[in-house]
């Protein structure tokens, strides 16, 4: 191992750890599979309600479509994190 990796990760393991709060009240580590899951979670029942909202209705319907957007992109960051700390790996 070079002397660089090694010293990088001395310096990330003093880095402040980010802890998300869930609703609960429950403080998750940032980009665990616990966050990740949780990010899961509300993206489906957004889906879910999105699916209800009547054809009528379709503006309410696409602000839907936007916020699941959005959560997406928080979804795959956080996961990316995860990645690259450590905290989530591939089996």
């Amino acid at each position: 191992m070079s002397h660089k990796k090694k010293l990088k990760i001395v310096f990330e393991s003093f880095k402040p750890q980010k802890k998300f709060l869930t609703l609960e009240g429950e403080e998750i580590q940032f980009g665990s599979l616990d966050h990740v899951g949780t990010f899961d979670n509300v993206i489906l029942e957004l889906v879910n309600i999105r699916r209800q909202v009547p054809k009528e209705d379709g503006r309410r319907k696409d602000r839907i479509s936007q916020c699941l957007e959005s959560l997406r992109y928080l979804r795959s960051k956080a996961y990316r994190s995860g990645k690259r700390s450590g905290l989530i790996t591939e089996d």
